[in-house]
């Protein structure tokens, strides 16, 4: 090649009907088993599912801007989902049913830039609820997360109406701190420590 010529490079990468050309996998997202669930990485087929759950009042009530958002939008909170895996090295995991394969929700671990400290999360699809489900996540969840020397505290942030996630945060053995204004919102502090954690058990 001559100074100052361009040569053009064809890429090598081979598409697949327009399919993802890249491994999800390699992101090395763990795989945590609970009785009744897969808490796994999100794939992009959980898009129809979620984007229905995210569609539905109930499901968003207390959520994001607390509000039923679109099919494009759902996406890109999945695509956020698995950004936070690669910057933080953990995030929030699907709920998988183990018995049929069906995505009931989603629990895990949050801390985007500016959050008050390190959050347990859980959101399931309505009728989901009653069944214990969010509970059996959330456990996984905090054990998994104080598997790890870092961490020492998880807070829950609770929107004071939502009696449904009080009821569980207590249930996990978090208890209330104190009250914020977090993002426009009044929201109250839940947090368990680790060596309360490890008495529990």
């Amino acid at each position: 090649m001559t100074p100052g010529s361009l040569q053009r490079v064809q890429p090598s990468l081979s598409y697949n009907r327009g399919a993802d050309i890249f491994d999800p996998s390699l992101m090395k997202i763990p795989t945590l088993t609970t009785p009744r669930l897969l808490l796994r990485a999100f794939h992009a087929d959980d898009l129809d599912t979620y984007a229905g759950y995210c569609a539905d009042e109930r499901f968003m009530q207390y959520l994001m801007t607390g509000r039923p958002i679109s099919r494009e939008e759902a996406w890109a909170n999945m695509a956020s989902i698995l950004g936070h895996w690669a910057l933080r090295g953990y995030g929030v995991f699907a709920l998988e049913r183990r018995d049929d394969g069906m995505l009931v929700g989603f629990s895990g671990l949050l801390n985007p830039l500016g959050w008050p400290g390190l959050e347990v999360c859980w959101g399931l699809g309505p009728e989901h609820w009653g069944q214990g489900l969010a509970t059996e996540a959330v456990e996984a969840v905090i054990d998994w997360a104080f598997a790890r020397d870092a961490v020492d505290e998880v807070i829950s942030l609770i929107h004071p109406d939502n009696l449904r996630s009080v009821a569980l945060a207590e249930r996990v053995g978090e208890v209330f701190r104190d009250e914020i204004a977090f993002k426009g919102k009044r929201l109250r502090v839940y947090h368990i420590r680790k060596a309360d954690r490890q008495g529990r058990r």
